[in-house]
C-alpha cells in the first residue's frame, strides 16, 4: 500500500511510540556536564543544529517561507524521500490549525490565510503519478512542539539529580557519622589504653603489697613460732626443774627418813651389844674368876638364885646369832638404801647364864685356864649377801620378762588416796581451762592416730568389726594367774568399761606408747599422763559406743529381735473373725479357717516386710515387698486387710489407724531367705524350677 521508502525514513523511526524513551535515555554521568545546556531534539541530525519550534517559526519573515531551498534543509534530496515527506506533511495535524467540519483546510502560520484543501486521496490506493502534480507548487511546514517531552525529560533529570543529591547528602552524613564514630572509637581506645595502664599499675601495686604482706606474715609467723618455741622451752624447763626439785626433795626426805631409821636400828644394835659385853664383864666380876679364864660353874642351889637375881633370864634360841656392824655398814655403802627392804630386828640370844644353866644340867665342868666355849654363830654378812643376791636375781628376772611399761603400769595401778585424786582432778581441770584450743586439738588428733595405728583401722566406722577379747583370757588375767593382754594384737574387753583391769592395762600401754612417740618425735606440745589418760578413756568410750550400736540386739532366747507388728495384727484379726463367725454359723467360716491355717503355716518369716510410702501427696501407704519364693497369695491377704476395715466397729479404736497395703509388681524384692519345711503348694512354681536338685533337697518340702 505504502512505498517502501516510507518505512525506511528516519523520521518514521523517530515518530515511533517509543521515541520518547529512546530520545530521553541519557547516561547519569552526563547529567552534570549537560545540566545547563540544551539537548538536541529528534529533528537534529547534525551537530550544532536545532529543530525550530512553533514560536521560532512565528517570528520568521514571510520570505523565509518562500525560500526555494527551504525543503532541502528539512527533507533529503532524494525524490522518493521527498515525496514521502510531502505526503506526511499533508496528512500530519498542525498544532495551530483547527480542523473545520465542512472541508479540510490549513491555516498558514505566516500569512494567516486559509489554504485550499488538498485533494482528497486514498493513501492506500494513490500512486506516485497522481500526487506529484499537486505538490509541485506548494511547500508546507509543520510545527512540532517538543516542550512537553523536554519538560518531562528535564523533570526526570531533576528527579534523578535530587535523588543523587539526597544520596550524596546521606553519604556525607554517613561519612560524618563514620568520622565521628571513628573519633569516638579512637577516644575510647585511648581511654581503654589509659585504663589498661592504670589497671596494670594497680595490679603491680597490689602484687607488691601482697608480697609485702606475705613477707610480713612470714616474719610474724616466724616470730610467733620462735616465741612459742621459746615459751614452750621455758615452760618445759620450768616444769622439769619443778619436777626435779620435787623428786630431789622426795628423795632427800626418804633418804633422811631411812637414814634416821637405820641409824636408830644401828644404835639399838650397838646398845644391845654393849649391854651384852657389860653383862659378861659383870658376870665375871660376880663369879670372882679372872677375866681371861672361864668361870667355874656355880652350884645349882645358891649361885643359880644369885644369877637369877642379877640378870633376868632370856628365851632360849636354838640358833643364836651375833650381828656384825661392819658388814651392815659395808652393805649400806655398796648397795645403798633400799625402799623395799628394811632391817626389822636382830636376834641377840647369847646369854651366858643360859649357857651356864645348860652346862649345869649336863654336869660337865670346864677346865681351869680355858676360855668360854661359845658355839660359833653364822656370820650376818653372809646372810645379808645371800638375801641381796636373791633379791637382785628376782628383780633382774622381772625386768627381763616385762618391759618398762609393765613396771610403770604396776606403779600407776597403785591406789591413790581420795585427797590426792581430788588434787589431781582439780589440777587437770585448771590445765584444761587455761590451755589454748589448738593444744587440745593436737593431742586429740595424735590420740586418734595412735588408736588407728594400733587397732589397724582407717576410720571410726571400721571399729565395728573389732574382735573383743576372749572371756576366758580376761577372767584368767583378772582372777587367776593368767597371761597379760597381747600388745601386738590389742583386743579390748568391750563388755566392760575402761576401768576394768584388762582395759586399764591396755590403756596404760597406749599411754606409754603415746608418751614414747612424744619423746621420740619431739612434739612441741606435751601433756602429763593424767591429761592423756583421760583423753584415751574418752576415746575408748566413743569407740565402744559405736561398736555396741552396730551389734544386733538380742532377746532373752538369744535370737535377733525383729519387730513384726503387722504379722501379729493379721493373726489377731483372723482369730477374732473366726471366733465371730463361729458364734453365728456362716457359709464362709471354712474359708476363714483356711486363711488362718495358711497364715499360721507360713509363720513370721514367711510374711514379707513393708516400706512406708506416700501416694498423691495425701495418703500414707505401705508397699509390701515381694517374696520370690512364695506363691502369690495377695488376694487372700487383701481379703484379711479389707475385713479389718469393714468390721472396724468390732476392733478397738485406740492406737494408730491401719494403713492400706499396696501389692504391686514394681514393689521392691524382699531379701528374706526362703522358709524350709513348708508344703510344696506354698512355693512358687517358677522359682522351684530354677533351683538345683541340692537346693530342692534343702527345702525339705512336705
Amino acid at each position: 500500500m505504502f512505498p517502501g521508502g516510507l518505512f525506511n525514513n528516519p523520521w518514521h523511526s523517530w515518530r515511533s511510540p517509543n521515541h520518547l524513551e529512546d530520545t530521553q535515555t541519557i547516561p547519569e554521568y552526563d547529567l552534570f556536564d549537560n545540566d545547563m545546556t540544551s539537548t538536541p531534539g529528534p529533528g537534529n541530525h547534525s551537530n550544532g543544529t536545532t529543530t525550530p519550534t512553533q514560536s521560532q517559526l512565528d517570528t520568521l519573515s514571510p520570505a523565509a517561507h518562500a525560500q526555494p531551498n527551504a525543503p532541502a534543509s528539512v527533507a533529503p534530496s532524494d525524490p522518493e524521500s521527498e515525496y514521502d515527506l510531502n505526503v506526511w506533511k499533508l496528512h500530519a495535524p498542525s498544532h495551530h490549525s483547527t480542523p473545520e467540519p465542512e472541508h479540510l483546510s490549513t491555516l498558514n502560520a505566516s500569512t494567516g490565510k486559509r489554504a485550499e484543501p488538498d485533494t482528497p486521496m486514498d493513501l492506500g490506493t494513490s500512486t506516485k503519478s497522481d500526487v506529484v502534480p499537486l505538490l509541485t507548487s506548494k511547500c508546507r511546514y509543520e510545527e512540532v512542539d517538543f516542550s512537553r517531552s523536554l519538560r518531562q525529560g528535564l523533570y526526570e533529570k531533576e528527579e534523578v539529580i535530587q535523588k543523587l543529591r539526597k544520596r550524596i547528602r546521606e553519604q556525607g552524613r554517613q561519612n560524618d557519622a563514620v568520622t565521628s564514630l571513628q573519633s569516638l572509637l579512637n577516644e575510647q581506645e585511648r581511654e581503654l589504653s589509659g585504663l589498661r595502664e592504670a589497671f596494670g599499675q594497680t595490679q603491680s601495686g597490689q602484687e607488691q603489697t601482697a608480697r609485702q604482706y606475705e613477707m610480713q606474715l612470714n616474719e610474724l609467723r616466724k616470730q610467733f613460732e620462735s616465741s612459742m618455741q621459746s615459751h614452750i622451752d621455758q615452760l618445759q624447763t620450768t616444769r622439769m626443774a619443778e619436777i626435779e626439785t620435787r623428786v630431789q626433795e622426795e628423795v632427800t626426805r626418804l633418804s633422811s627418813t631411812l637414814q634416821a631409821e637405820k641409824e636408830r636400828e644401828l644404835a639399838n644394835i650397838e646398845q644391845r651389844y654393849a649391854q651384852l659385853k657389860k653383862s659378861e664383864k659383870h658376870l665375871d666380876t660376880e663369879m670372882g674368876s679372872p677375866a681371861g679364864l672361864r668361870p667355874t660353874r656355880p652350884q645349882p642351889s645358891a649361885p643359880s638364885d644369885t644369877s637369877a637375881g642379877l640378870c633376868p633370864t632370856r628365851p632360849q634360841s636354838s640358833t643364836p646369832s651375833t650381828p656384825n656392824l661392819d658388814a651392815i655398814k659395808r652393805i649400806r655403802r655398796s648397795r645403798g638404801v633400799s625402799k623395799r627392804t628394811r632391817l626389822i630386828r636382830v636376834d641377840i640370844d647369847s646369854n651366858p647364864l643360859d649357857l651356864a644353866g645348860h652346862e649345869e644340867e649336863t654336869g660337865e665342868k670346864a677346865a681351869p685356864g680355858t676360855q668360854d666355849d661359845h658355839p660359833t654363830p653364822p656370820p650376818v654378812s653372809a646372810m645379808v649377801e645371800a638375801i641381796t643376791k636373791s633379791v637382785e636375781t628376782t628383780l633382774r628376772t622381772l625386768l627381763e620378762s616385762r618391759s618398762d611399761f609393765s613396771v610403770g603400769s604396776i606403779l600407776r595401778s597403785s591406789r591413790r588416796t581420795p585427797q590426792r585424786r581430788r588434787q589431781e582432778n582439780h589440777k587437770l581441770q585448771i590445765e584444761k581451762a587455761t590451755e589454748p584450743s589448738y593444744h587440745r586439738d593436737f593431742i586429740l588428733a595424735e590420740v586418734r592416730h595412735l588408736f588407728k595405728d594400733k587397732l589397724g583401722i582407717a576410720q571410726d566406722i571400721d571399729f565395728i568389726t573389732h574382735a573383743p577379747a576372749d572371756t576366758a583370757n580376761v577372767h584368767a588375767y583378772e582372777y587367776e594367774d593368767g597371761p597379760s593382754p597381747d600388745m601386738d594384737n590389742i583386743a579390748f574387753d568391750l563388755a566392760r568399761n575402761y576401768s576394768s583391769p584388762w582395759n586399764t592395762f591396755l590403756l596404760n600401754f597406749l599411754l606409754h606408747e603415746f608418751q614414747l612417740r612424744c619423746a621420740c618425735e619431739t612434739w612441741p606440745i606435751r601433756k602429763e599422763d593424767d591429761y592423756v589418760e583421760e583423753i584415751l578413756q574418752e576415746r575408748y568410750k566413743q569407740l565402744r559406743t559405736l561398736w555396741r550400736n552396730a551389734q544386733p540386739k538380742l532377746t532373752t532366747k538369744g535370737g535377733k529381735k525383729v519387730d513384726r507388728p503387722h504379722v501379729a495384727e493379721t493373726k489377731t484379726v483372723l482369730e477374732r473373725i473366726v471366733v465371730m463367725k463361729s458364734e453365728a454359723p456362716d457359709d464362709d467360716l471354712r474359708s476363714w479357717k483356711w486363711l488362718q491355717r495358711l497364715i499360721n503355716t507360713l509363720g513370721e518369716h514367711g510374711m514379707s516386710s513393708e516400706e512406708s510410702s506416700v501416694e498423691n501427696g495425701i495418703e500414707n501407704v505401705l508397699r509390701v515387698k515381694k517374696l520370690e519364693w512364695r506363691r502369690n497369695i495377695d488376694k487372700e491377704l487383701e481379703i484379711v486387710d479389707l475385713q479389718r476395715v469393714l468390721d472396724k466397729d468390732i476392733f478397738c479404736s485406740q492406737g494408730s489407724k491401719p494403713l492400706p497395703r499396696k501389692r504391686a509388681p514394681d514393689n521392691p524384692i524382699s531379701s528374706r531367705a526362703p522358709v524350709v519345711g513348708l508344703p510344696m503348694a506354698l512355693y512358687d512354681d517358677t522359682w522351684i524350677l530354677q533351683l538345683t536338685e541340692c537346693q530342692r533337697e534343702r527345702l525339705e518340702t512336705q
